[in-house]
């Protein structure tokens, strides 16, 4: 009987590994991502892991079953010339899997369940998106609210209060073990932020701060920020929030004005700090919905919805760095890493990608706009630098092969 009672006893932690299939569900879900990643190595990585699947996930399983498993390093992204800086990293591919293992168990307690739940909140919770966040506004607009006023939590995913959080986590579930996990998760060694020239102050510290690009933080932030979404929805005004993009919506200015001031009021014990409307550019801002709003990479105006400038300029500006850094790499032999399949993949997956995350947009004209400025990057492409290319096959019968990346025999080891 006592060994009956404690067969049937699982635990949290033990879902992680037990049973097997529900890791192998982890590990197909981060793979389908990886594989479409704009990230080459990413790719590289993940089909190298799944060229050995069926003892990388034995290994894993044994691993956590025996809590063995460590977080490897993760590494930073690096600055782009001209841009923001955003602190991601790229976890490792079995980073990713532990990680998308435990954000399911965890989404699976009933109280984490619940605090979920908040209809307002749409970053990170399971079956919603940018779409279902910007059909709210505009079903908010139709329903007569007429004024806005957007911010951004500063530096949000850096600025978690670490023990806070793991305080609100160890109430949500009682499983050491899980916990424990957790905490090296959140606290993984990120290599190579000096050696980048990257700021460290955006990184997280003993303190503070979760890593931006990792399975787990947004549900944490989502979690820590539960209250303020309860508090900041009220009948009179609306809160929408995107993880750290935040948007409130009412019939009246002196209310958006009074939701904001309680909305600080409530993040400053958390160490969070919002975007006053005084420090201009496109963090902060507030104006009437009828002259239209930008928000989470879309404008919104008399029910008409498309990317942003910013958006679509970014795209074509990814569309221009992805043929760069093929032609170069073409052009210093580097077969094995550029090819013109290279290329045309890496520009099929970012089109592909982008085409997706804005498809819900009714406005029509920016595609096709769009379309005619990516023909003409491709035409420019096939009609200069790729016969500047071509000519050197001249020298070497078998160079054309490689540079499309048609394998040849006699490269194969």
């Amino acid at each position: 009987m006592e060994l009956k009672t404690q067969m049937s006893k699982k635990t949290l932690y033990s879902k992680l590994y037990s049973p097997q299939k529900d890791l192998h569900e982890s590990w197909r879900h981060v793979y389908s991502n990886a594989s479409k990643s704009k990230s080459r190595e990413t790719r590289y990585e993940a089909q190298e892991y799944k060229e050995n699947e069926l003892n990388n996930m034995y290994n894993l399983a044994r691993r956590l079953r025996e809590k063995k498993f460590k977080f490897k390093p993760e590494k930073p992204t690096p600055r782009k010339k001209g841009k923001t800086y955003r602190p991601l990293v790229k976890p490792p591919i079995e980073n990713r899997i532990a990680q998308r293992r435990m954000l399911e168990v965890l989404q699976s307690v009933p109280s984490i369940k619940e605090l979920l739940k908040t209809e307002n909140s749409f970053g990170g919770i399971e079956g919603r998106g940018v779409k279902d966040a910007i059909h709210k506004v505009t079903s908010l607009v139709e329903q007569g609210y007429t004024c806005f006023l957007k911010t951004d939590i500063e530096n949000f995913y850096g600025s978690i209060p670490k023990d806070h959080l793991f305080s609100i986590m160890s109430d949500l579930i009682n499983d050491s073990d899980l916990i424990e996990l957790l905490i090296k998760a959140v606290n993984v060694e990120v290599q190579g932020i000096e050696s980048l020239g990257l700021p460290p102050a955006l990184y997280p510290t003993e303190e503070t701060g979760v890593l931006q690009g990792a399975s787990l933080s947004t549900m944490l932030g989502n979690i820590l920020l539960h209250e303020f979404d309860t508090a900041l929805n009220e009948k009179s005004v609306v809160c929408i929030r995107y993880i750290d993009d935040i948007l409130l919506l009412s019939n009246s200015s002196r209310r958006l004005k009074a939701a904001f001031s309680n909305a600080e009021r409530i993040l400053k014990p958390l160490g969070l700090k919002l975007y006053d409307l005084s420090s201009g550019g496109h963090k902060a801002g507030s104006g009437w919905m009828s002259s239209g709003v930008e928000f989470l990479g879309c404008e919104i105006k008399n029910g008409i919805v498309k990317p942003s400038k910013k958006s679509r300029d970014h795209l074509l500006e990814e569309v221009d760095g992805v043929i760069y850094e093929g032609y170069t790499a073409m052009c210093a032999g580097k077969h094995d890493e550029a090819t013109l399949r290279h290329v045309l993949t890496d520009l099929n997956n970012l089109i592909k990608g982008w085409g997706h995350a804005y498809s819900f947009c009714n406005e029509e004209k920016y595609r096709l706009a769009l379309d005619k400025h990516i023909d003409k990057r491709l035409d420019e492409f096939f009609t200069k630098r790729w016969l500047q290319l071509k000519r050197k096959a001249s020298r070497d019968p078998f160079y054309m092969r490689r540079l499309l990346g048609v394998p040849l025999l006699q490269d194969i080891e």
